[in-house]
């Protein structure tokens, strides 16, 4: 059995503060007698230096949108100001059957009351480089978001904090519902604190034998059978990694960002 693991460090997030990305890796892992041994996927891995990154003349794998930008220390998905997305994809389809993504990110800001943007999200979809409303990301995608939503819309939040961690499986007609906060197509979520803290924050993504599992440090693993064939469009194509975030509240500021710590 292959395994891919893959650190990806990119992300995409929400109008206002700061979102900064360190690093994202992919890794690939071969199940042997001796257990699961990891690959570097380097085409799909993002570390420091950034130089030369997005930039098609110098042979970058990665593209940025909106008001992504790059610095040697970290990407920054967004800057502490309102109603800014920012996000940045991977050029290159990916075929692996089972993989493991990391992401090391930041988010930070001087927003009201410690509310932060709208949030950010990682994504493995067919398409790729749309800005929309999802997260820095086009609505009715298809394949898997995972979301870090770090403002709640729905008025009577009772049963979970936020920030919030979940996932949703899209097949290119199913649109991501705002106003209940992605409640209808969840299909696993957990809390998450990752907000303004004075250390990164490092959540995995992995995929083996048909199941998904994500866990950000230290927290507890949550799993779902989501079955990738589930997103397969009529149309074809290969899935595509990449990050991206949006901020729709007034008064509501987060900047973020991947780093390498």
């Amino acid at each position: 059995m292959a395994l891919a693991k893959a650190a990806l460090r990119g992300l995409g997030l929400g109008s206002g503060p700061r979102a900064l990305l360190r690093l994202l890796s992919l890794l690939l892992a071969v199940q042997g007698d001796r257990g699961t041994e990891e690959y570097l996927k380097r085409e799909y891995s993002l570390t420091k230096p950034y130089q030369g990154l997005g930039a098609s003349s110098s042979g970058s794998h990665w593209e940025l949108l909106g008001n992504a930008m790059v610095t040697t220390q970290f990407v920054r998905l967004t800057p502490d100001l309102q109603s800014r997305q920012g996000a940045i994809w991977n050029r290159i389809p990916c075929a692996l059957r089972d993989w493991e993504l990391q992401v090391h990110f930041k988010i930070h800001g001087q927003g009201k009351k410690n509310l932060n943007g709208d949030g950010l999200g990682i994504w493995y979809t067919r398409d790729r480089m749309q800005a929309g409303p999802v997260f820095g990301s086009a609505d009715q995608f298809s394949g898997l978001g995972v979301f870090v939503d770090t403002y709640p819309n729905e008025e009577k939040q009772h049963e979970r904090i936020f920030p919030y961690l979940s996932a949703m499986v899209g097949n290119g007609s199913i649109s991501y519902d705002h106003t209940r906060d992605g409640r209808p197509n969840e299909i696993g979520g957990c809390s998450a604190h990752v907000r303004n803290l004075n250390h990164d924050t490092f959540i995995v993504i992995r995929y083996l034998r048909r199941r998904l599992t994500v866990s950000p440090r230290g927290g507890r693993w949550w799993w779902w059978g989501w079955r990738e064939g589930n997103h397969h469009s009529s149309q074809g194509g290969k899935p595509r990694v990449g990050g991206g975030g949006k901020g729709l509240t007034t008064d509501v500021f987060k900047e973020g960002g991947l780093n390498d710590g």
